[in-house]
Formats: structure tokens, C-alpha cells, sequence
């Protein structure tokens, strides 16, 4: 078994890497997983023997089909959920950013400390959230949204998981309160380096201040999760680049996993969850059927079972003798 994160997660990302999977498989049924999901997993990236005829903008051109396991530790298959997604969800995005008013888009991330186990922190993390939405301050300002939970694997053992949210709404409140004692304003920033609180003044950057520890809304989420909270938020300068930013956490990445077993824990733990769940205004929006388009001319491709076709462009015909002529043996 391999201890490399970096060679796990190349062994379920490479086409024909069985050694790879059957080892995570072995780990699985451990786990007690879905038998049936641990062969789709093996099956991954399999001929099934057939092709389609896919057109666009471009003509014609046959397709062979392969099985897909949809699961996000195997690299082809969360590329191709990222692009659905993006599709699905940046079209709404942008028509609010055009009618948005006085409302504005914000990139927020919460986290709490690491877990002992994958399974405790994305329920915990999730209810937390939940909760957090159901205050009374966030239900004001927040018409609606859609989040990511992340999920990392620490040296320690330990699995540090948290969300990302995208919000549409009013701004929420995550400056520190306080008073410097040289200058006496109010607004108070943290050095992460120096872990020290200073003035934000520019003219003044006294660290002599007293303040309170939290902003509003990391006050609000330590409430709701009832451990220490962090709390980051900014303004989304465009739609599609925080969608991007967002749905990259829906797939795994080689510094995730520090063993071949946490790519097995992952999966069984993230089996039948939301990747992507939707709040407020964005669970009411209709959103428009996921079509594939072409990279090339850009248009919906749409796929046809035709043997007949098929055949015809790849030039696999065969020769079928005429039927017998009956009036020949009368």
C-alpha cells in the first residue's frame, strides 16, 4: 500500500490504473460501501462496446461510450460534473448580477477546528451552516446562495473540513470593533504573522487597542457550531471566477489524502451528498437543462444511437449479400 497522497490520487485518476482502484475496492468493502458503487468505481472508464453519433456545429462524428463512475476522487469524471455545474449554476449568477440593485455577490468561507473523523466534521460543518443562515442578522441581509463543504487531510491525522459559500444579498459584518488608544477610531485589523491587533488607521497602526475578539458574523457562527469559528469574506469581482473558485472544491487533489485508506473513507462518507447545496433564492430558481457543447464551435452537442450512421462515417461498412430472387426457383 502506498503512503504517497500524491500516488494515490494518480491511481485512481489514470486510465487503466487497476491496481490503484482494486486496492481503494478492498478498503471499501472494509467499510461495508455499496457493492454495487465499488464496481461502478472498477468499472470506470470501460468501453461498453457501442458508439453514438454525436452532431454540432461541426457535422458529425461517432462516439465511443465509455462507463463513468461520477465519483470526485477520479479526475475525468469530476472535470466533466465542474463543467455541468458551471453550466447550470453561472447563468442565474449572471442575470442577478445584471438586476442585482443594491445587492452584491460575496465569497465567504467559515471553518472550526479539525476533526477526529471525515464523517463528524462534514455532518457538524453542515448543521453548523444551516444554522448560521437561520440567524436572525443573516436572514436580513442574505436573499439566497450556494455552498461547498471542503474537506483536507491534516499531518496530524486530523480532517479539517469547512465551507465556501457564495452570497447574494446585503454585506455582512466581519470587522473587528474596537478603540485605539493613540488615535481613537474604531476599526481594528489582525496580523496573522504577528498574531497582534493594530490600529487601521494608516497614519496611526498603533497596536495599542482594546477591542473585542470577534466580528458579527464569526460571533454568530461560534454560536451556531459552538466551537472557535474563522470567518473570511470579499466581494466577488465576477460571476464565473468565484463559480470556479467554488467548484474546484468539489473535487479532490493530491494533498488531500495522506493514505490510499482516506480516498476509501472519502468516498464512502460522501456517498449519495449534495456536492453543491443551494439556500434562499438560488432553491427556487428553474435552471435550464444541462446540455454538452462542443469546444470548438460551441454549440449543444446531441447524441443518437444509429448504428447504420455510425458506420457510415467511420467506414466500417460491411458487404450483405441481396436476398435470394423466389422467382428464380419456381
Amino acid at each position: 500500500m502506498t503512503s504517497n497522497p500524491a500516488q494515490a490520487v494518480e491511481l485512481v485518476s489514470a486510465e487503466g490504473a487497476l491496481l490503484g482502484r482494486e486496492v481503494i475496492s478492498q478498503h471499501l468493502r472494509t467499510l461495508g460501501h455499496p457493492e454495487r458503487s465499488i464496481a461502478s468505481f472498477e468499472r470506470c472508464g470501460e468501453k461498453l462496446g457501442f458508439q453514438m453519433v454525436g452532431s454540432c456545429g461541426c457535422g458529425f462524428r461517432p462516439v465511443d461510450m465509455r462507463w463513468s463512475c461520477c465519483l470526485r476522487v477520479c479526475e475525468p469524471c469530476s472535470k466533466k460534473r465542474q463543467k455541468r455545474l458551471k453550466q447550470r449554476y453561472l447563468s442565474a449568477l449572471t442575470n442577478l448580477q445584471k438586476q442585482r440593485g443594491n445587492d452584491q455577490f460575496y465569497f465567504l468561507t467559515l471553518s472550526n477546528p479539525s476533526y477526529d473523523t471525515f464523517e463528524q466534521g462534514l455532518k457538524h460543518c453542515k448543521d453548523s451552516f444551516k444554522k448560521f443562515l437561520r440567524t436572525d442578522y443573516v436572514k436580513a441581509r442574505i436573499k439566497g446562495g450556494l455552498y461547498v463543504t471542503e474537506t483536507t487531510k491534516s499531518p496530524d491525522g486530523k480532517w479539517h473540513v469547512h465551507n465556501h459559500a457564495i452570497l447574494y444579498g446585503r454585506r455582512l459584518d466581519n470587522a473587528i470593533r474596537g478603540t485605539c488608544l493613540e488615535c481613537e477610531q474604531h476599526l481594528i485589523k489582525y496580523d496573522k504573522k504577528s498574531k497582534t491587533y493594530f490600529c487601521a488607521n494608516s497614519k496611526c497602526h498603533s497596536e495599542k487597542v482594546s477591542f473585542k475578539k470577534d466580528s458579527k458574523i464569526v460571533s454568530l457562527y461560534k454560536k451556531a457550531s459552538g466551537q472557535e469559528s474563522n470567518a473570511f469574506i470579499e466581494k466577488m469581482q465576477g460571476a464565473s471566477t468565484a463559480l470556479n473558485y467554488l467548484l474546484k472544491y468539489i473535487s479532490t487533489t493530491s494533498d488531500v489524502f495522506t493514505d490510499v485508506k482516506d480516498i476509501a473513507i472519502y468516498i464512502k462518507t460522501t456517498h449519495k451528498k449534495k456536492l453543491v447545496t443551494t439556500f434562499g433564492l438560488f432553491f427556487k430558481i428553474k435552471y435550464p437543462k444541462l446540455l454538452q457543447r462542443c469546444y470548438e464551435c460551441g454549440e449543444p452537442i446531441h447524441f443518437e444511437f444509429d448504428t447504420e450512421l455510425v458506420n457510415l462515417i467511420s467506414g466500417n461498412l460491411k458487404f450483405k449479400h441481396p436476398p435470394p430472387d423466389l422467382n428464380a426457383y419456381i
